[in-house]
């Protein structure tokens, strides 16, 4: 059976904080066959200067492409980096966010840094069926990841430069996002 979800990134679904210089998608699942999409789906900030838009509708979504002599706080639309928090304190599940939030992205998107939130499977307790524990956190994380790879063509940003970052058993999962690379384990 086909899956109805596509790794293709949609740039004409677009929303825009104008006050702040943010575009925003929240809610993109990363990958084809997901367990469960309140966790296996991320939410993508990128400044203003790193797209060229245009509204598409009333709803106000924009379509967007990439800028390329766009330019913020010393990086392009190629060369900035790309930030993704890891936020499980004690390997917990880590849903992502389902509204928008400029506080949150700020530090960030001030300094012309993309941020990516992506959410993950991690230990739970209290519902059936539901796959969670080692290796799920790392296995959805790096997804997140390949999913942006994938889309590396539509979207801004360096995505050999995706840094993650946590305490506790969020920068235990971080440090083993970088140290198992390709690992087919």
């Amino acid at each position: 059976m086909d899956s109805p979800y596509s790794l293709d990134f949609d740039n004409n679904n677009w929303n825009y904080d104008s006050e702040n210089g943010v575009f925003y998608q929240i809610g993109l699942v990363y990958c084809t066959k997901p367990v469960n999409t309140d966790y296996q789906s991320l939410s993508i900030y990128i400044p203003k200067e790193y797209l060229t838009s245009q509204e598409t509708s009333a709803s106000g979504k924009y379509k967007c492409e990439i800028n390329s002599s766009g330019a913020k706080g010393g990086y392009t639309a190629s060369t900035s980096p790309i930030v993704m928090p890891v936020e499980t304190p004690g390997y917990s599940a880590m849903r992502p966010p389902t509204s928008y939030n400029y506080n949150t992205v700020a530090p960030y998107i001030e300094k012309g840094i993309i941020f990516v939130y992506a959410g993950c499977r991690g230990r739970y307790e209290g519902q059936e069926n539901y796959i969670s524990g080692a290796p799920w956190p790392i296995t959805d994380l790096k997804s997140a990841i390949r999913y942006l790879r994938y889309n590396r063509n539509k979207l801004p940003g360096d995505t050999g430069k995706i840094y993650t970052f946590g305490m506790s058993g969020g920068g235990a999962q971080s440090c083993l996002m970088g140290v198992t690379g390709n690992s087919e384990l």
